[in-house]
């Protein structure tokens, strides 16, 4: 009697122990997901420029089992995100970092989620973080549009493709992207760069952004030493002191553009007209009026041969 009865007992909890088992089996859940965008305001497809706002989204796995327990549903519900960068974690879920916290280059992305159900995933893709080909010392957008009237009419002013363009196509062209910067003409006025980066377009805008700027060099013929200087430009023209009061970098545009046109001095010793009339071979040579031509004369010869800029 006892022993039956001990045996009831135990068969009454395996079958209560093969009951839970069964209702843990039902609770079938699927891996979730993990989603993983960027967002970069202004930046072209593909490359990240500035503040960029990294998000990582979960959606938890399914039941796939139905069943009758309650407990199973219980575990259903979202989850969250770890963000690394190159291997390097960042933040959770949604994270604004500025590239320029980051040298230039090709980056492995990666968000391991995991959702409430204890189920893992993870996603990544790489991005390309350029910092210095769009930098405001080298590129204005509407300035490239303007100096490559190709590229409007390729791309109707769309900012994204035109940036594109310019990162992955025009540094290498040597294209210009700013009134005052063009890279042919910051590599021809310094041997050493010349010597060192030869026609690699890529590293002389990198070596401007780096340390010519602020070595005081400059990276366009007409802004050279030789035959511009900013303050003189400045004094003794008093409808740019009215139109341009202090403005340093609008004066500089407004002299490659409209100045040296005009024919206004731009040096104590160097106006542009005179130096052309002056000389026979550079008048016959350049025609009449070509003052641009005449000024890039005199940065890569005339100095040199002594000839008076004035």
């Amino acid at each position: 009697m006892f022993l039956n009865q001990v045996l009831g007992r135990a068969a009454v909890l395996v079958g209560a122990l093969v009951a839970a088992s069964s209702a843990e089996a039902a609770c079938n859940y699927s891996s979730p997901s993990v989603g993983l965008s960027v967002q970069s305001p202004g930046s072209p497809a593909g490359v990240q420029v500035g503040v960029m706002r990294i998000s990582a989204t979960v959606t938890a796995g399914s039941l796939q089992t139905h069943s009758s327990d309650s407990h199973c549903s219980s575990y259903n519900g979202s989850g969250s995100a770890a963000i690394y960068l190159n291997n390097r974690y960042i933040g959770s879920n949604i994270v604004d970092i500025n590239s320029a916290s980051f040298p230039d280059g090709l980056y492995l992305l990666r968000a391991d989620g995991h959702d409430n159900n204890g189920g893992y995933a993870s996603a990544q893709q790489q991005i390309w973080i350029r910092n210095n080909g769009i930098h405001p010392a080298v590129f204005n957008l509407q300035e490239y549009i303007n100096l490559n009237p190709d590229l409007a009419a390729a791309f109707g002013g769309d900012p994204g493709r035109t940036m594109a363009h310019w990162l992955y196509f025009g540094i290498r062209e040597g294209r210009q992207a700013h009134l005052t910067f063009r890279v042919n003409d910051y590599l021809e006025g310094y041997q050493d760069l010349i010597a060192a980066f030869g026609a690699d377009y890529p590293r002389a805008i990198d070596h401007y952004i780096q340390f010519g700027a602020s070595e005081g060099r400059v990276g366009h013929f007409l802004l050279r030493p030789e035959v511009f200087n900013v303050h003189y430009y400045y004094a003794i023209h008093p409808d740019l002191q009215a139109a341009f009061p202090g403005d340093v970098e609008a004066l500089k545009r407004h002299f490659v553009t409209s100045g040296i046109n005009e024919g206004r001095k731009s040096k104590e010793n160097f106006t542009a007209p005179n130096y052309l009339n002056r000389h026979a071979d550079l008048l016959a040579a350049f025609g009449g009026g070509n003052y641009r031509a005449a000024a890039k004369h005199y940065v890569q010869f005339g100095q040199r041969e002594g000839r008076n800029g004035n």
